[in-house]
C-alpha cells in the first residue's frame, strides 16, 4: 500500500503566484464566490498537484471542481468539467485517485488505469 503524498495549498498559491498569475487573488476568489481546500496531493513524478475547489453561482448551489497545477508552469487548469461534483468528498476522491495514478482523464471522461470508465 503507497502512501499519498500532500502538500499545503499555500505551495500551490506561491508558485501560482511566481509565474505572475492571479488565480488564487482575492478579487478572482471573492468573484467567482471561491473556496480552494487546505490540501494539494501531489502526483505520483512529483509534477503535478491536484486539488479542490469550489463556486457558488448567483442562484445555485456550490459545486466542486477537480484542478490541477503544473510544478513546471505554475498554472492552474480544471481536471474533467467546472463543478462537476456536487459533493466535496467525490472530488476528493477523484484528486486523490488522479494523482495516485489509479485514474486518468481523457476528453474529460474519467478511466481506471483498467479502461473501465468511471464518471
Amino acid at each position: 500500500m503507497s502512501v499519498m503524498a500532500i502538500e499545503s495549498i499555500e505551495r500551490v498559491i506561491k508558485r501560482n503566484e511566481n509565474i505572475g498569475r492571479h488565480w488564487f487573488s482575492d478579487g478572482a476568489m471573492s468573484f467567482f464566490k471561491s473556496r480552494v481546500s487546505q490540501t494539494a496531493y501531489l502526483s505520483v513524478d512529483g509534477k503535478r498537484s491536484f486539488f479542490v475547489s469550489s463556486e457558488q453561482g448567483p442562484h445555485g448551489p456550490r459545486m466542486y471542481s477537480v484542478r490541477v497545477q503544473d510544478h513546471a508552469t505554475g498554472g492552474i487548469d480544471t481536471v474533467g468539467e467546472f463543478q462537476e461534483f456536487a459533493k466535496r468528498y467525490n472530488a476528493h476522491k477523484v484528486a486523490m485517485a488522479l494523482a495516485d495514478g489509479r485514474m486518468k482523464v481523457t476528453d474529460k471522461v474519467y478511466h481506471t488505469l483498467d479502461g473501465q470508465v468511471v464518471i
